[in-house]
């Protein structure tokens, strides 16, 4: 049964309004409405008959009508509150002459407006609830006034079909307001149900975020002690390089110092040279390689 109330559900809600929680609701919650009055009214044409009101008959099947018609309206894309109001305004007008015809304000109908404006708060906004609840105030006002001002509204009913008739009426109301309120109930319990189901997942979101975030701050710690590291080995070998640099400066201005210009080594012809540094032998071939007839001597 389940299964097939959510099927009846989706199948006059479009994807649009299915991604929509809050529309969803109220979407739902009118579906509900229509097919629970629809089914009352189905239900009610045949006591009804039975009285033989055929007046009463006619607007019975005139409310099935529009019930239909907004189930179609509403599979082609209307949305929620303009159903809704369609379906306030109907609704109205047909109890509106029901309670003519039957007695004023001591039929049995009357007491269905008290649903006409709970569908006007449920299935439009508060502004609109508003309005209708004003214009089911006034119509009753009217009535009133009238039978106050000595008008008899007169009823088709004999005295035993109209407790036959009254008698329906507020059974039938009573089975309204009951199914509606379990709707409720249970439409309410499964938004907390989905709320506190959001609610986990957002705290293990949070959760793992938090780790998530340690685990990252602890990275960037031990990037950073890396770094310092680096730095101080960087810093370490750069002392050694500038320590080499001018090590070997020093030792270039010592060799310069010491050695004989290249042109002074083209006529040492036949002589000899003598060096004192030794370490500066390779260096000394590589400088003067290819000079001829000469002889060096180092020690």
């Amino acid at each position: 049964m389940k299964q097939l109330f959510s099927k009846y559900i989706d199948f006059f809600s479009n994807i649009e309004v299915r991604s929509n929680t809050q529309v969803f609701a109220k979407r739902k919650f009118l579906l509900t409405s229509f097919i629970l009055t629809f089914l009352i009214t189905v239900f009610n044409i045949f006591p009804i008959y039975y009285i033989e009101s055929d007046t009463i008959l006619y607007i019975a099947f005139f409310i099935a009508a529009y019930h239909l018609v907004l189930f179609v309206l509403l599979k082609i894309g209307f949305s929620t509150e303009a159903a809704g109001n369609g379906f306030v305004f109907f609704t109205l007008v047909a109890f509106t002459w029901v309670s003519i015809i039957t007695g004023g304000l001591t039929s049995a109908m009357v007491a269905w407006f008290i649903c006409v404006k709970v569908s006007a708060f449920w299935f439009t906004d508060r502004k609109t609830g508003y309005f209708w609840s004003a214009i089911v105030f006034v119509v009753v006002i009217v009535i009133f006034t009238l039978q106050l001002k000595g008008y008899k509204f007169e009823t088709e009913l004999t005295p035993e079909n109209h407790i036959i008739f009254s008698s329906f009426m507020h059974f039938t109301i009573l089975i309204y307001f009951l199914v509606i309120i379990i709707v409720y109930e249970n439409g309410e319990k499964e938004a907390r149900q989905k709320i506190e189901k959001q609610r986990d997942q957002l705290e293990e979101v949070n959760q793992e975020v938090s780790t998530q975030s340690e685990e990252l701050q602890q990275a960037n710690e031990e990037l950073s002690s890396t770094l310092d590291v680096v730095n101080i080995q960087k810093t370490e070998l750069q002392e050694k390089q500038n320590a080499i640099t001018d090590s070997v400066l020093y030792a270039s201005r010592i060799q310069q110092s010491i050695l004989p210009l290249e042109s002074n080594l083209d006529n040492a012809q036949g002589k000899k040279i003598i060096l004192l540094c030794s370490y500066l032998e390779m260096w000394f071939r590589e400088i003067f390689i290819g000079i001829k007839n000469k002889t060096i001597t180092i020690f």
